[in-house]
C-alpha cells in the first residue's frame, strides 16, 4: 500500500482536532492517561507514549454532501433499520456524525 506523505505544517485553512478517540478506540483507561497521550509527549519527554510512537494527521473533508453520502452507504450496507441492526446503525452513524 502506498500513501503520499507530506512533511510540512498544517495549512491555516484547516481545523486541527486533537482527539485520539476520533479515528479509533484508544488503549487508555483513565481521562488523565488520555489527556497525557493527547499532548504527544513520548516517555523520553516525560509523557506516556512509547519512544517509537509516531503521530500522523490524516486530512478529512467534511461537508453536507460527504456526510450524506456516508449515511446512504451505511443504509445500503445495513438496509432498513430494525431491532436486529439498530445497534450497528447507532454506532456507525455516531462515527460519521461525531
Amino acid at each position: 500500500m502506498n500513501h503520499k506523505l507530506d512533511n510540512h505544517p498544517i495549512s491555516e485553512r484547516m481545523i486541527y482536532v486533537n482527539d485520539l478517540q476520533l479515528a479509533n478506540d484508544v488503549p487508555y483507561e483513565t481521562e488523565r492517561e488520555l489527556e497525557a497521550a493527547a499532548t504527544g509527549n513520548r516517555e523520553m519527554e516525560g509523557g506516556i507514549l512509547l519512544d517509537d510512537n509516531v503521530r500522523i494527521c490524516v486530512p478529512m473533508d467534511l461537508n453536507a454532501d460527504a456526510i450524506m453520502r456516508q449515511l446512504y452507504m451505511l443504509y445500503d450496507a445495513l438496509e432498513p433499520v430494525d431491532e436486529g441492526n439498530e445497534c450497528n446503525y447507532s454506532s456507525s452513524s455516531a462515527r460519521i456524525i461525531l
